[in-house]
């Protein structure tokens, strides 16, 4: 917020207190926004590092856990395959001897308990499979973290222009792994809620690894505020909140996005800090 100031105090002395103590509040504001930037970026590099770390251990499990996959379906299927011949085949001995029908009815009656045994043996792997989709499932989550892109943003401004509204540029830098096809958007508004968007900027791809978007920055115009509201804004009145939205996929998955927010201070020369965390969406 900005300082305004109504009437002339009666005391210079009480007026210096008080504009060094809003002062002293306005600071307290900007460093507290500007530690929650530095707990967000510290956050996504350490789950990047720890995700990394564990990445090659992760590929081993999953090799194994394949091969366990395999190895269970197919002595299933050869046990299943054993009793069935073994039930025909006595079947079969059965006809062509009588005297020894009662024998290898008993013989199939144990094959045909053996072959439900086998199926309830079959039935218990199912399980034992279920579980271990969802181990795979849960190790494909952990890769996807490693090894997908995380696209950020940065500006530079707003730029509020005369004739109203302002300019900002945006600087996109991508610091996951895979490389990044990106669609993003950036708008404005004087409350502290996220502006539905209109429509994305042309796509463009971004490397990964910390890689910056090599056609930065993008220069994007917004048509708000109003004159009259860049004015309240100057006077502290008012206050501007510019928004990046960005959409993008990469080599892993589509859908993903992120969404930053920062403050406006026209007092300290234009400055700006982040928005509070629960405004900034990275998935």
């Amino acid at each position: 917020m900005g300082l305004s100031f109504d009437g002339q105090p009666d005391n210079v002395s009480d007026g210096e207190d008080e504009r060094d103590k809003a002062t002293v509040e306005q600071e307290n504001a900007l460093n507290a926004l500007r530690a929650e930037l530095q707990v967000l970026r510290s956050e996504v590099d350490s789950q990047a590092t720890r995700r990394t770390a564990q990445d090659e251990h992760d590929r081993t499990q999953l090799r194994i856990a394949k091969w366990s996959l395999r190895v269970g379906v197919l002595t299933g299927l050869v046990v299943f395959v054993y009793t069935t011949v073994a039930y025909f085949q006595l079947l079969e001995m059965g006809i062509a001897n009588t005297q020894t029908a009662s024998a290898l009815n008993d013989s199939a009656r144990n094959s045909i308990t053996a072959s439900l045994e086998t199926r309830k043996a079959l039935a218990v792997s199912e399980g034992q499979l279920d579980a271990q989709r969802r181990q795979l499932n849960a190790m494909g989550h952990s890769l996807d973290t490693a090894e997908r892109a995380w696209v950020l943003a940065s500006i530079q401004g707003p730029f509020p222009k005369e004739q109203g509204g302002v300019a900002i540029n945006v600087l996109l830098r991508n610091v996951g792994k895979s490389p990044a096809f990106v669609e993003f958007a950036a708008d404005s508004s004087r409350e502290l809620a996220a502006p539905k968007v209109k429509g994305y900027e042309s796509g463009i791809t971004i490397a990964g690894g910390e890689a910056e978007n090599p056609n930065l920055p993008h220069i994007i115009h917004l048509s708000h505020p109003t004159p009259s509201d860049l004015l309240e804004i100057r006077r502290g009145t008012q206050v501007l909140y510019v928004w990046v939205f960005i959409q993008y996929k990469d080599a892993i998955r589509a859908g993903r996005f992120t969404q930053l927010c920062w403050r406006y201070f026209p007092e300290y020369a234009g400055r700006t800090a982040p928005c509070p965390s629960r405004f900034q969406i990275l998935r």
